[in-house]
């Protein structure tokens, strides 16, 4: 068997969850900088001069489009990253040969399909996600654009997660960082020296995205590659569709509400700015959404990077039946998680008004967006666990118990927080729910895990 799958089973178990996890965290965060950066220059190079934050309220409230594409996208390639790992760890490379080629397909016949329908439906979806008369014409501007290229999107993300099942990390880190950084490059050209603003941004990402899916396709028929895709692999079966549809579940439904979450939110703050009096304060009140959204996904991308990346090491070890490595690599990914969280609240609450003003178009909205910062940061040091569970009990082929987890936080606790507070807090309600339901899925996590690990025969 290949060197890179063989140390998943030996390696020390600190250095493999550093040596996978570093590079699917630079993963994660080159996939945050493709909407950042285009926030970041929006900002800079419309909203500071026409002083207000209308480009940044239109791509918050495409955010939902966002996290339902993504959705798409992980019940069609997550799964197969979790199969192809086990495979792997039973020695089996055909097997694993044949889930990568049905993912492909998957994904480029998905991925076209999504665009369509998205395109065919866009008015209803805007009207839905919340945009109003200022933001309406952005917002459909960017999608459309965007919608064009999601084929490219979809190989480049939910292949490269495939690159990391077969112990390539690094390989796949550079896939994401190559669009992100070309995506850098690319945006003040579109936006500043062409004078397209959101559509700028717009073509820029999809043209990234593009290169990188080419780099992607390179990868897999290179001899760079433990996996090749394979033509005869390119006929769907259905013995191998369903597992990977059913493994990637609880992915797809925890992104998929979140989506439906980022819609509640958006329509929420809508309403609390007509309820002051104003359309531009609702305006206002979801760019701030935008805006803290962007910060904590600095940091909690960081996170799930490390819960992508020791998704091979879960899988692999638990199909060795090594389970004595599994449960040292939650344990020990557990540790590095809650270090990055601790820092991230810290710069949050000690420097808010720094990361901020990238920001921010208006004062209003920057002195805003630092007090709903601090609110939302202060319970980060206990929810490593919450973040954490879902990756393991879908790497070891659980996906049940992994939709309960998903789920939780999401549906079960944050939806009616944010039903309920605002009636009593008004806008503070809704910055204070997500941090209650942290809390609260972060102790459903510990049972499950505690329940789980009890049962390993470990020796």
């Amino acid at each position: 068997m290949n060197e890179k799958v063989i140390t998943l089973g030996s390696e020390n178990i600190r250095k493999l969850v550093l040596n996978m996890s570093i590079p699917a965290i630079g993963g994660m965060l080159a996939t945050a900088l493709y909407t950042m950066v285009d926030r970041f220059f929006l900002s800079m190079m419309v909203d500071k001069a026409a002083g207000n934050n209308l480009t940044m309220a239109a791509m918050t409230l495409l955010n939902p489009y966002t996290l339902v594409a993504l959705a798409f996208l992980l019940l069609l390639s997550s799964g197969a990253t979790s199969l192809i790992s086990i495979h792997l760890g039973e020695n089996n490379i055909e097997k694993a040969e044949k889930v990568l080629g049905n993912c492909f397909v998957m994904i480029v016949f998905g991925s076209l399909l999504f665009g369509i329908t998205t395109i065919i439906f866009e008015k209803p979806l805007l009207n839905l996600f919340g945009a109003s008369e200022n933001t309406y014409n952005l917002t459909r501007d960017y999608l459309r654009i965007v919608c064009g290229g999601l084929v490219f999107l979809g190989i480049s993300f939910g292949m490269s997660s495939n690159i990391r099942a077969e112990g390539s990390a690094k390989t796949s880190m550079l896939v994401m960082a190559l669009g992100a950084g070309l995506n850098v490059l690319l945006d003040p050209v579109f936006i500043g020296v062409f004078h397209l603003g959101i559509k700028g941004a717009a073509y820029a990402t999809v043209l990234a995205q593009a290169i990188a899916a080419g780099v992607v396709i390179f990868y897999y028929t290179s001899k760079h590659s433990i996996l090749k895709l394979r033509f005869k692999n390119f006929i769907l079966d259905s013995r191998l569709v369903m597992p990977i549809l059913w493994i990637g579940l609880p992915q797809f439904l925890l992104q998929l509400v979140s989506g439906g979450i980022g819609v509640l939110y958006n329509n929420l703050l809508k309403a609390q700015g007509l309820i002051a009096g104003s359309v531009s304060l609702a305006d206002d009140y979801i760019a701030v959404y935008g805006i803290i959204s962007m910060i904590t996904q600095i940091f909690l991308m960081s996170v799930y990077g490390i819960n992508n990346g020791v998704q091979p090491v879960f899988g692999y070890n638990y199909g060795a039946k090594s389970f004595k490595r599994v449960k040292e690599a939650f344990r020990v990914s557990v540790i590095f998680a809650t270090i990055i969280l601790i820092v991230g609240a810290i710069i949050c609450i000690a420097f808010p008004t720094l990361l901020i003003s990238l920001f921010e178009g208006t004062e209003y909205v920057g002195s805003l967006s630092v007090y709903a910062l601090r609110i939302q940061v202060f319970v980060w040091p206990f929810i490593a666990v919450s973040i954490l569970s879902t990756s393991y009990f879908q790497s070891v082929g659980k996906p049940g118990i992994s939709m309960i987890v998903s789920l939780s936080r999401q549906l079960i606790f944050l939806v009616p927080l944010l039903l309920i507070l605002p009636s009593f807090m008004g806008l503070d309600g809704i910055w204070y729910s997500a941090p209650f339901a942290d809390l609260l899925a972060t102790v459903l996590s510990l049972i499950l895990m505690k329940r789980e690990f009890k049962g390993f025969n470990i020796k």
